[in-house]
């Protein structure tokens, strides 16, 4: 079936059951939601392999100190990675009585903006300034801190509307 057959069938459904159309709209969204943060996750991914590299550079140095530092900072960028991929978002299923509505889901991508920008500033701490400065290892667990807190709101977010 091609996206356009699946579209058309849609629309046809949507014209027989009430409800449908936001539901398929809501589903969309969802599908888009899922695809972001999948996106966000390989940011952090990315950051991850940069503090990996840093912590081999500075293991042929000597710098134990540092290697130790960039390992925790790398798992903490790893498992906030696998948090974001694997966050929850609103059911919407056709027959659920449990349903995210329209503006809950806008709030939920407003925090997901949040995350993004919070994923984004660690990806260029972790290329640009962990070549000049060991102390960019404390910024991005500043901004690891950040994300998590933007992660764990928008979970209680959708808690609370569930």
């Amino acid at each position: 079936m091609t996206s356009s057959t699946v579209h058309q069938w849609a629309a046809r459904f949507g014209s027989i059951i009430p409800g449908y159309t936001g539901y398929a709209e809501r589903s969309d969204k969802r599908n888009a939601d899922k695809t972001f943060r999948v996106g966000v996750a390989g940011l952090l991914r990315q950051a991850a392999r940069s503090v990996e590299a840093y912590q081999a550079d500075v293991m042929r140095k000597g710098q134990t100190t540092d290697a130790m530092l960039s390992e925790e900072v790398r798992q903490r960028i790893q498992l906030l990675a696998d948090k974001v991929e694997f966050a929850r978002y609103g059911a919407s299923g056709l027959f659920s009585a449990q349903e995210i509505r329209e503006a809950e889901l806008e709030r939920i991508h407003a925090l997901d903006h949040q995350v993004a920008e919070c994923a984004s500033s660690i990806l260029t701490n972790s290329e640009a300034h962990l070549t000049t400065s060991t102390l960019a290892l404390p910024a991005l667990l500043r901004a690891g801190a950040d994300l998590e807190k933007g992660l764990q709101e928008r979970d209680t977010f959708i808690q609370q509307h569930k």
